[in-house]
């Protein structure tokens, strides 16, 4: 649930937004707990992620 939250999180996407305290703010204990569970769940790290993010903008997504 807590990596849910992150992912529906605008701040996540925001390159001045601190990566650990989104963790934090979503009840991480650390950020290497986040990246873990981050990459198990997608398959990417929460920075490359963000850069992906970046490239396709929300409102260039697609909704299923």
């Amino acid at each position: 649930h807590r990596l849910n939250a992150v992912l529906r999180d605008s701040s996540l996407a925001d390159p001045n937004q601190n990566l650990s305290q989104i963790a934090y703010s979503h009840g991480f204990a650390d950020q290497a707990h986040f990246a873990r569970d981050m990459a198990h769940l997608t398959g990417m790290t929460p920075t490359a992620l963000r850069q992906r993010l970046a490239e396709f903008p929300p409102h260039f997504r697609l909704r299923h």
